[in-house]
């Protein structure tokens, strides 16, 4: 008899607690927040998520499973919302980047249209979410 089965059941509880607690962080804004995210003359979005893929890339489509309802769910996504980039697609004046794309997927973060922030490669969508969020809070 082992005991490996109630520790797989402790960390499973413990994964969707903890994605109850970080979907409940990532759905909660101030009024302030969403306010200073919106331009206030044109009503438009200031920051932007652009999702660079591969149709190949099996991160890119975990990600999309994993992460998108979660943030399409949340408030965050009336800041900074998401929208996909197939990487060939891109060209030098598509999106002002601060350095060249080197892995897939890669979330990059706008604000006025200028890169402000980047998550590389895929880290699970807790750790996603956060590193997302700490990009927009710092622009702020």
């Amino acid at each position: 008899m082992t005991h490996a089965t109630p520790h797989f059941r402790l960390r499973d509880a413990a994964a969707g607690l903890a994605t109850i607690i970080l979907a409940l962080c990532v759905s909660h804004t101030s009024a302030t927040a969403a306010r200073d995210a919106t331009s206030s003359s044109s009503g438009t979005p200031v920051f932007r998520l652009i999702i660079v893929e591969s149709p190949s890339c099996s991160y890119c489509q975990v990600l999309r499973r994993d992460v998108v309802p979660i943030y399409r769910a949340s408030k965050r996504d009336e800041e900074a919302p998401i929208s996909f980039m197939d990487v060939n697609d891109i060209g030098s004046d598509t999106m002002k980047l601060t350095s060249p794309l080197t892995l897939l997927p890669t979330a990059i973060v706008l604000k006025h249209g200028r890169e402000i922030g980047r998550v590389e490669s895929y880290w699970g969508y807790d750790t996603f979410l956060m590193m997302v969020d700490r990009i927009i809070d710092g622009a702020r």
